[in-house]
């Protein structure tokens, strides 16, 4: 599911078609959890099912550490050990970060029937995090998924615009 994740992030990045506000994103000054919690109270309040929670941090952080393993174990023979033992000090970007994910029927036979390529969105998700930089900050975004679509097809971005209200609702429900 990450692998998943990962490759529509990089195709979304190297796409010199899909505008910079590809992204809509919440900050606010509470806790992580807290807010992780009202997030997934919110959804299911909608009569939404969470289809996964990915705990994209903890597998980014766990890819880190491993690289810099690698890293220092093939320098290990070729450098001085005052340098060596310097990259030892690892930084990873997240404190903590999920990825949760849902589904809903109705906007998902919507924009489906709008179309067909549109299962690529599915399930829905909102990605909830906070920077090791900004410990008192939680980062709340959600994909503008109506810049995606064929923008010849009017439908389809009827149906994708439709899904971003869901997913504002969401959050304004769980933040505000």
């Amino acid at each position: 599911m990450i692998k998943k994740y990962l490759i529509f992030v990089l195709f979304i990045l190297l796409s010199g078609t899909i505008s910079a506000n590809i992204f809509v994103e919440h900050i606010v000054e509470n806790d992580f959890f807290e807010v992780r919690d009202d997030i997934t109270f919110a959804i299911t309040g909608q009569g939404l099912v969470i289809a996964h929670r990915s705990d994209v941090a903890t597998m980014l952080n766990r890819i880190s550490k491993d690289l810099a393993q690698q890293a220092i174990s093939m320098m290990r023979f070729a450098m001085p050990n005052p340098l060596r033992n310097s990259f030892n000090t690892r930084k990873t970007l997240y404190r903590h970060g999920v990825v949760i994910e849902f589904c809903s029927a109705s906007l998902s036979a919507e924009t489906t029937a709008a179309d067909p390529n549109n299962i690529l969105l599915c399930p829905f998700s909102i990605a909830i995090f906070q920077l090791n930089s900004e410990p008192n900050q939680v980062h709340v975004s959600y994909l503008r998924l109506s810049q995606l679509a064929d923008k010849n097809n009017q439908k389809s971005i009827h149906a994708l615009k439709a899904v971003e209200d869901v997913l504002e609702d969401i959050i304004q429900d769980a933040l505000y």
